[in-house]
């Protein structure tokens, strides 16, 4: 239990022990099971059936495929790097933006927002904001190595074509996944040592106004991004 980790010194100051629990990770049916089979006239692939049956965790994510098409091993295996040598990035951001939103720094306030799920504020504070992870020329030398051998970075493209067309952030894509990874890896699985920890230990940093230091030793301490 990820809200195991509070102790009580007295009523008023909770303290957060170190971090220990993390999120389960998913589970992905065999190739076989999702085979739709020689006689299928659609993709035989297993991602494509996997994918087609309902059975991809990344469903519950994402509406639709995008060009990068069916969730693989691999592409996986990216998104899950990306999720944790991103992480801290990603949950900064997006706390951030939450805080922003809010009226009063309040642990109702906070819990309303955070219960709305990862898929939805990701693709609102996000994705549609056009934060993504990125590989290319912007993140050499300051990069991370991720599954792929490839150096990549979280970054903000204002060009990007899912500010024009939101829509576009419902595609599967396992950069885009890996922010939801992220999310869920620290903000949601650790929601109640967030909560905690902002509203008790924000100095009374006003809500509506991005507090980089507050968001980044929330993301560590609480969230126990890596």
């Amino acid at each position: 239990d990820p809200n195991s980790d509070f102790y009580e010194t007295n009523w008023t100051l909770p303290m957060l022990s170190p971090c220990g629990a993390q999120r389960p990770p998913e589970t992905y049916e065999s190739a076989r099971a999702n085979d739709p089979g020689p006689a299928s006239l659609g993709h035989r692939s297993a991602a494509q059936g996997e994918w087609l049956s309902g059975r991809s965790p990344e469903r519950r994510r994402f509406e639709q495929l995008g060009a990068a098409g069916p969730p693989t091993p691999q592409s996986r295996q990216l998104a899950e790097s990306l999720s944790q040598h991103l992480g801290c990035g990603i949950c900064q951001q997006l706390l951030n933006s939450l805080w922003e939103d809010l009226h009063r720094p309040t642990a109702t306030n906070l819990r309303s927002k955070i219960s709305e799920g990862c898929p939805r504020l990701v693709k609102e504070h996000l994705l549609r904001q056009g934060w993504t992870a990125f590989s290319g020329a912007p993140c050499d030398g300051g990069g991370k190595i991720a599954a792929d051998g490839a150096a990549w970075c979280f970054v903000q493209d204002t060009m990007s074509e899912v500010i024009r067309r939101p829509e576009m952030a419902e595609h599967y894509d396992p950069a885009a996944d890996s922010l939801m990874r992220a999310c869920e890896d620290t903000i949601a699985f650790h929601m109640e040592r967030v909560i905690v920890y902002l509203t008790n230990f924000h100095n009374g940093a006003p809500a509506k106004m991005r507090n980089e230091a507050l968001m980044r030793s929330v993301c560590v301490e609480a969230a126990c991004c890596e």
